[in-house]
């Protein structure tokens, strides 16, 4: 028996790959975009009622253009990805006695629920830094959490922060890893 070819399209399971700022003021209001695959009918799961996500839109993106190899490859088979790519807009709605700390959102479709992801209540608002901040410091005004990012190699960010003489101010960095979404 000679199979030149095996193709495997096998259901791929919902998720979602982020969902940013990752943090989220009590009291606070907030619109932000998730992508992930699959989310079609999309409705989200929070780990805390204080918590709620209500989707404003959902977009099925764009399907990649899959086509076989000239040969198969490892294991024998061309697996192609069926997932559908999406883009959803959400509106956050974070309660003034939110607890503080870790919380988790996914999704439930009519396929399966997505991956979790992390997100965390905080007591200031998040403030995004705002590029060129190599040379030029953002101002930062207390009190508030910074949310950085390193964009590329040798990537430095700068701040001004006000402080009167024998102030004490406390600066808690945080660190998601490389590649963490």
């Amino acid at each position: 028996l000679d199979v030149p070819a095996i193709i495997i399209r096998a259901t791929v399971p919902p998720s979602f790959s982020s969902i940013q700022p990752k943090r989220w003021s009590r009291g606070g209001e907030i619109e932000l975009d998730v992508r992930g695959k699959n989310l079609a009918n999309a409705v989200p799961v929070v780990s805390h009622p204080s918590l709620r996500v209500d989707v404003i839109e959902n977009e099925a993106l764009e399907a990649p253009n899959l086509e076989l190899a000239g040969s198969p490859r490892g294991t024998g088979a061309d697996l192609l990805d069926n997932a559908q790519p999406y883009k959803l807009k959400v509106k956050v709605t974070v309660a003034p006695d939110a607890p503080l700390g870790y919380h988790e959102v996914m999704f439930r479709t009519p396929t399966g629920m997505t991956n979790a992801q992390g997100v965390f209540v905080v007591t200031a608002p998040d403030l995004s830094e705002a590029e060129p901040n190599d040379t030029d410091a953002q101002r930062i005004e207390w009190p508030a959490v910074v949310a950085g990012q390193t964009n590329r190699s040798g990537d430095v960010d700068r701040y001004v922060v006000p402080a009167k003489a024998d102030q004490e101010i406390v600066f808690a960095l945080t660190d998601s890893g490389l590649n963490a979404t």
